[in-house]
């Protein structure tokens, strides 16, 4: 018989859900997670596959994405904002980079 769940009077519930139990968990660090996550993710798919020489361009690009979620903007004006914030790139750059984040899989 397998375990579907678990489940604590106090103040957690603990799911055993396979590949996401350790997410689930109520001891986990969960933002640590994420960020782990998301560092294999973009070191895997992107900087690794595509051979990317600028990762803190790409890093930058992905937090600015991420808080711009709901915004249209374009790759001039990305780079813009990027380059006011001492980050040396150009709208060329940034394209590619949309493009490489848009294809990964």
């Amino acid at each position: 018989m397998a375990i579907n769940s678990l489940y604590s009077k106090n103040k957690y519930d603990i799911y055993v859900t396979g590949s996401n139990a350790f997410l689930l968990s109520a001891d986990l660090d969960r933002t640590t997670y994420i960020k782990e996550v998301y560092e294999t993710i973009v070191n895997r798919d992107l900087v690794q596959k595509y051979n990317l020489p600028e990762t803190q361009v790409l890093r930058q690009l992905t937090e600015f994405l991420m808080d711009n979620i709901s915004n249209l903007t374009s790759p001039n004006k990305i780079s813009d904002i990027l380059k006011a914030h001492d980050v040396a790139t150009n709208h060329v750059t940034i394209g590619k980079y949309i493009k490489y984040l848009y294809s990964s899989e």
